[in-house]
Order: structure tokens, then sequence, then C-alpha cells
């Protein structure tokens, strides 16, 4: 039936931000069969009350394939279940074209701009903002944002980037006037952790750094905010060769010749005076500690007590991608009392390459000492730094090698430098090694009592709260039902794509050969050199070579001698690689060469499954 109902339809939730929801009117969710259905209602929900053409809808349900012949006739099933699923008949039809009528207030986009609206327009009808607007305004954005539950229009390509770009505007925008509201409310500590957290996501938006730098001038922490604008100005500088703008500048000017601290409203003052723990140090720019943080007791403890009065120490981390290196490093700093000057160096490569240390000293620098002119030679930066004098202490956070390191490091005794690496640092000399492994059972089991989640994260800390959260962020039925889901190979990888994302770079980093040869050992969780051999159709000598660079990048273990295997999450991004990769026939042939059943080519292999050798 086309056009609209006689009758008012019953209220429907559609919910886009993140994988397609949909509640009936009892609110209950409805059944949409998932797969190509669900691609289809979620591009007609992006044009809701808009006729979408068929063959825009074929274009979506097989993004980057050929259509099949029987295309059209597929879509025709494929509206059939939506409108079985659907009630009041929301799908309508024209020759050519459908599309979806969707109420006010049915979408959850809509919803979240339109609150977004409200509470902006609370925190800035009156200044200063008054502690009832802003609990209001509060409590309206954490609704809002308790609406996303992933990525927007989640399964579309190319049709929803403007939407998806528009909604992560809107997403940070609404974080920001959170933190607004959090300092109206005395929440420094809130509004700073935010409002920093931010800035590490998106270190080239400027607004969120003067919020940063308000903030902790605000709150009495002067160095802080000097500090997060040197920040700013070198991320600015390295990346876009651009120096910090007009309102970035003048709060920085404002900031340094100001001999007063602006005064915070009345209910500020009280949350900065009832601080139970003061600062220690009188220049900190370290990130937030990661909150939850759990485990890794033993090696907290060999950092502190390898810190001595007498000379520099430096301790080296190393471990796999998302490992939690940084979140490690900077709950170690932390726990350092005694040392007035705290600095953390993001060395991760950007698009030009290795941060070189004539950079990373320039950073340096401008946060020791951000009147004096900078040297035009390593050499002479190196000096001038190591003049500091005083004991610092020193985050160099995802160094690429040795190199990288030496001329970064202080003169001063009682100096701490803390080196993060994804790779075996060989060259380093170093008082502590330390090798960060997954976390243990009893230790995740912290953080989730999700089966699957503890299963399909085996410990490794980025992939155990990706997907915490993700099931955190849901109604127990839906929660439920997402971690069920986990067990199937495409749920997964969507829900762990920003995991996945952290190993891309290492893998990047492979020799042509060696990534190949890391694809397909997703075939065969645990392997010999022998078994690696068949599989790869490589010499044994050259196995053992390959495995060996891969364990310098830590994506390979070796449980017991000569026995290697890949950690799960290693394996789900070893094999989503190899199914975008490699042939079907290359892994028919690679399962066939090492007696993996043709099914097993195609699917992980739980370590526990009896076909594990």
């Amino acid at each position: 039936m086309n056009g609209h109902a006689a009758h008012t339809p019953a209220r429907l939730a559609f919910r886009v931000l993140g994988p397609l929801e949909v509640d009936g009117p009892d609110g209950r969710p409805l059944d949409l069969c998932g797969g190509k259905p669900a691609t289809v209602l979620t591009l007609l929900l992006l044009h809701r009350n808009a006729w979408v053409s068929t063959d825009q809808l074929i274009e979506a349900v097989w993004s980057g394939l050929d259509a099949p012949a029987s295309a059209q006739r597929n879509l025709k099933t494929y509206v059939w279940q939506l409108r079985r699923a659907l009630p009041d008949e929301r799908i309508e039809s024209r020759p050519g074209a459908y599309r979806v009528r969707v109420l006010p207030g049915e979408l959850d986009a809509d919803e979240a701009a339109s609150l977004a609206d409200s509470a902006h327009k609370l925190l800035t009808a009156d200044r200063p903002c008054s502690a009832q607007a802003a609990e209001e305004a509060a409590q309206l954005v954490e609704h809002a944002l308790g609406l996303w539950r992933g990525c927007p229009y989640d399964g579309l390509t190319g049709d929803a980037t403007s939407a998806v770009d528009r909604l992560t505007e809107l997403h940070r925008t609404l974080r920001e006037d959170l933190a607004d509201a959090h300092l109206a409310l005395g929440r420094s500590a809130d509004a700073i952790a935010l409002l920093r957290a931010l800035t590490d996501e998106d270190p080239l938006r400027e607004l969120a750094w003067t919020r940063l730098m308000a903030a902790l001038w605000q709150t009495g922490r002067r160095h802080d905010a000097l500090a997060a604008y040197q920040r700013a100005r070198g991320v600015l500088i390295r990346d876009l060769g651009i120096e910090p703008g007009a309102e970035l500048t003048a709060l920085h000017h404002q900031i340094l010749t100001s001999d007063v601290t602006p005064a915070p409203q009345p209910i500020a003052v009280q949350a900065i005076t009832a601080d139970p723990e003061p600062l220690d140090a009188t220049y900190s720019d370290l990130p937030p500690r990661t909150a939850g943080f759990v485990g890794r007791a033993a090696d907290l403890a060999a950092v502190r007590d390898a810190v001595s009065p007498e000379r520099m120490t430096v301790v080296a981390v190393e471990g796999l991608a998302g490992i939690g290196k940084s979140a490690f490093a900077v709950e170690a700093a932390a726990r350092i009392k005694g040392v007035e000057w705290k600095h953390h160096v993001d060395l991760r490569a950007h698009r030009d390459g290795p941060v070189s240390p004539f950079e990373a000293l320039g950073v340096l620098l401008q946060a020791d000492r951000p009147e004096t002119s900078l040297p035009t030679a390593t050499a002479a930066r190196t000096a001038l730094w190591r003049s500091h004098g005083r004991p610092v202490l020193l985050v160099l956070d995802d160094v690429a090698d040795a190199e990288q390191v030496h001329q970064l490091l202080p003169n001063a005794p009682g100096s701490l430098v803390i080196v993060t690496s994804r790779n075996r640092l060989a060259g380093l000399d170093c008082d502590v090694l330390i090798t960060l492994d997954p976390l243990r059972a009893e230790e995740a089991e912290q953080l989730t009592d999700s089966a699957q989640v503890l299963r399909w994260s085996a410990g490794h800390p980025a992939a155990l709260r990706r997907l915490s959260d993700s099931l955190r962020s849901r109604r127990p039925w839906t929660a439920a039902r997402l971690a069920t889901r986990l067990d199937d190979q495409t749920t997964r990888y969507r829900e762990l794509a920003t995991v996945h994302a952290q190993l891309d770079p290492t893998y990047e980093s492979l020799p042509a050969q060696t990534r190949r040869f890391y694809r397909l050992l997703s075939l065969t969780p645990q392997f010999d050199v022998r078994r690696a051999a068949q599989l790869t159709g490589l010499a044994q000598a050259e196995v053992e070579q390959q495995i060996d660079e891969l364990m310098d990048r830590y994506l390979l273990s070796e449980p017991a001698p000569g026995r290697f295997e890949l950690h799960v999450v290693v394996r789900d991004h070893a094999h989503r690689l190899a199914l975008a990769t490699e042939s079907h026939d290359d892994l028919l042939a690679a399962a066939q060469r090492v007696r993996i059943s043709h099914r097993a080519a195609l699917e992980l292999v739980a370590p526990d499954d009896p076909r594990v050798a």
C-alpha cells in the first residue's frame, strides 16, 4: 500500500547512532533480519521521509561488489521483510524508489541534535551560568551522549560520509558543552579530564585546547595551562605547519602576563579546596590516568623501586599495540612523588614519518623555557635541554627505535625516563625492561562479567575496554544479544575496528613478505617452524626470519620453546587482512598444505579447538 496510512502511526524508536536498532510501540526491539535488509533500512533512514532510488539501495547493499542479476528481485524481498517487521506500513514505494516515514522525535540522531541545542542555550543564556542551568544542561548533554552506541549509520559507506562527519562533530560539541557544565558546577577534575581526552582524540581542534587552557588556569593550574599551549602549538606546527589561531594565542598571552588567577564561581572554589590530593609537581602535562586501571602491580613497583636520587633512570615499557603501555606509563609516572617537572611527549609517527629528535627537543624546550629562542641545530637543542638542572620525569610515548630516544635523555640525577614502544628497543641502555602481557583472567574480570568479551579480548586491554564500553552503553537485553553475536566474526570485526586500527601501523611497517606470512598465520593460531613452513610454502630458514620479525614487533609470542601463537585479537586482525588481501584459491591452498579443512580456511579457530596442532 502506497501513500500515508489513514490513522496516526504508532510511535517507533529508530536508532542509527551505532548498529541499527528499532523498538516497537511497546518498547521491545523489532527483529529486522539483520544483514542486507538492515542496510536497506539504514540508508532509508539516512534519507528519512525522502525517496531513495532502487539504484542507490542496490549500490549500498552490494557496496564494493558487483550486484547480482537478481539484485532488483532481492531488494524487493528485503523491503518485504522490513514491512513485515515494521508496523503501519512505514516503508512506501513508487516506481524505482522507496522511502521510510519517520515521525518527529523517532530518530535518535534528531533527538541528540535537539538535546544539544537546548543544553547549549542553557549554558550561554547568562554569564556566568547559574548552577541550576548548568545542572540541567549537564543532564541534557549526558542524555544525548547516552544515545551513541558506536559509529553512526553503521554499515553504510560513501552515502553516509557527510552525515557521519556531522554527527561526529555533534558528539565532540556535546562533550565540550559537558565540560563547560562541569566547570560551572565546580567539577573541575571531570571537566579537565574530558577536555584532555578531546585534545588527545583530535589534537588539531583549537577550540578544545582553548577550553582546556582556560579550565586549567581557572582552577589555579597556570603552569599546566601554559604547557597545554605548548603541546597545542607543537602539534599544529608539526602537522599543519601553522601557528595557533588568534583565540588560542590571545589566551596564552593573557595567562603569561596576568598576575592573578581568574576567580572561579563560588561552587568551583568549594570543589578545589575540598580536593584531597594536591598536585605534587609544579609542572605536569601528563595525560589523565586511565579510569579503572587494574593489574600491573609488580611492574609498577619495579618502576618505583628503580628511581635513584643519585642518577638518571631509564625504564623501557614494550608490548603489543593496545596492550596498555601508555596507560601504564602515565599510571607509573603519576605515582612518583617528589619530582617537580613531569612531561609527556607523544613520539608516534605522523604522515611524514617518525618524530625526529630535533622536533621532540623543540617540544621539550618550549615546555621548559617558553620564552627562549630555539637553537636551529639538534646538538645545540640537546645541550640546552640537558642544562635544565632539576630532576625531571619524562614519558616518551610510542617510540619507534632507540635512536629516537638518545638525545632526549636528561642529565640531572634523580630524573626518570619512561619509554614506551611496540617494538623491541635494541640499543637502548635501560635500567628496567618491562614487557606488558595481556591481563590475567582475574584482572580482566574486574572490568567485565561477559564471557564473550573475556573470550574475544583474552586480556587485551584495548579490546576489553572497547567491547565492555559497547555493551555498557546498551540496554540490558540489547547488550546480551550483542555479547552473543560477538561469536560471529563480522560483528566482532565491526566492534573491534578501532582496536584493529591500532595494529595497522605495526603491520604496515613489516616487509611485504612478512605481511603475507602474518596474514596466513591466522589460519593456524598455534604452530611451530615446520608447520609455518608448510602453511606458507617457505623454507624453514626463511620462516625463522619472519618469526623473528613478528616477535620483535610483539605480534607473535612463544609460550613454550619452539611453539608460537597469535593472540586472539591479533589473530582476528590478521584474519581480516587475509580475507581482504588473499585470493580464495591462495587461502584454500595454504590451508590444504597443512591439512586444515576448507571451512577452517575461512573462519578463525579458537585456541581450545581440537583442530589446533
